[in-house]
């Protein structure tokens, strides 16, 4: 986790995990994050073609649209347009390669952020999503089979979520991506604003209500991030599942564990007084010690001298040896799962 020093005073703090599930051999969903000329890239894939195919897939999709946003100098829309025709050619590349692994392919999802401004653009049903102002918002329309039908208006969002052809897309990364059908999405984000990028592990199995839920919340972006793999998981983790999470700093959001703004405007006279008040009783006591020991002795007959007891050790002091504080840094996400369901379970 890190900060992107892209606009000063509005500055997304990224969290990002990933989680083969509770069903899957091995994990076929992968991510991405890279500073660009172009403004800061977080790239989301879900490789289909079996565990190998999938996984190669996957990476081989980011790893060629971060290259050619890396390279390239048009402005972000025409940019993620061309950057996605590049993946789809390098996913295409693998099969032809490695013909093993034929029918392999990829969907992503994509978010380039350069100051407030987020553009994006998507194959198949990964998506992205905006939580802003205690509200999810979808931004991308899935390229699926129950998609078209809900559009169409045949079915409705609900019944789409129980579909049993929900799985099947009608776009992916490696020959099968009409670019007339890719759209580049444009949104500002604002002080408190998150973005998520997502596989269907997260937004198949848990609900965009559940999710809104989960992202109102108090933690970092890490830690949000961490409670919506758990979700997936909680919801049976069928899928692989990976997220990222691109939070704007400010607003009225909780996504960070800083004090209330309020809580600490009413505490602080309330300290400062206190602050004053032992400074007083100090100089009042240090006064009082130095006229009782300056104070005029009367005579008197001659005192008997009594020998000075031995000399004791002084007081124990505190141990001044510096305290070690390391940072916290954000480790890849281990959760330890129930015992794994088989396939047909």
């Amino acid at each position: 986790m890190k900060t992107i020093n892209n606009q000063p005073g509005l500055s997304p703090v990224i969290g990002q995990a990933t989680h083969t599930g509770l069903v899957r051999e091995a994990n076929e969903d992968a991510f991405g994050w890279f500073s660009t000329p172009a403004g800061e890239l977080l790239v989301v894939a879900d490789g289909m073609g079996g565990c190998a195919g999938g996984a190669e897939a996957a990476q081989a999709a980011i790893a060629a649209f971060h290259q050619y946003v890396k390279a390239a100098p048009e402005e972000p829309e025409t940019l993620l347009r061309q950057a996605a025709r590049a993946a789809d050619q390098a996913v295409s590349q693998v099969g032809l390669a490695h013909p093993e692994l034929a029918g392999l392919g990829s969907t992503m999802v994509a978010l380039l952020i350069k100051g407030a401004e987020a553009y994006y653009i998507h194959v198949g049903d990964s998506r992205l999503y905006r939580f802003s102002g205690g509200r999810l918002e979808r931004l991308t329309r899935d390229h699926s089979y129950v998609q078209e039908l809900v559009e169409a208006g045949q079915i409705t969002e609900e019944e789409a979520e129980r579909h049993e052809d929900r799985n099947v897309i009608t776009q992916s990364l490696g020959g099968n991506v009409d670019e007339a059908r890719l759209t580049v999405g444009r949104a500002t984000g604002r002080p408190g604003d998150i973005f998520l990028l997502c596989t269907d592990g997260l937004c198949g199995p848990v609900s965009d209500v559940a999710i809104g839920k989960a992202l109102s919340g108090a933690g970092s972006p890490q830690i949000l991030a961490r409670k919506l793999i758990e979700l997936a998981l909680k919801a049976g983790g069928p899928d692989n599942v990976a997220v990222q999470l691109a939070v704007f700093p400010g607003g009225t959001g909780r996504t960070t564990q800083a004090l209330p703004r309020g809580r600490a405007e009413r505490n602080g006279p309330r300290s400062r007084l206190l602050l004053v008040v032992f400074i007083l009783g100090l100089l009042v006591g240090s006064l009082g010690i130095y006229v009782w020991q300056n104070r005029p002795v009367r005579s008197g007959p001659p005192v008997e001298e009594t020998p000075a007891p031995a000399e004791t050790a002084p007081a124990s002091v505190l141990d001044q040896t510096p305290v070690e504080n390391k940072p916290n840094i954000g480790e890849p996400i281990q959760i330890t799962p129930p015992e794994r369901k088989k396939q047909g379970e």
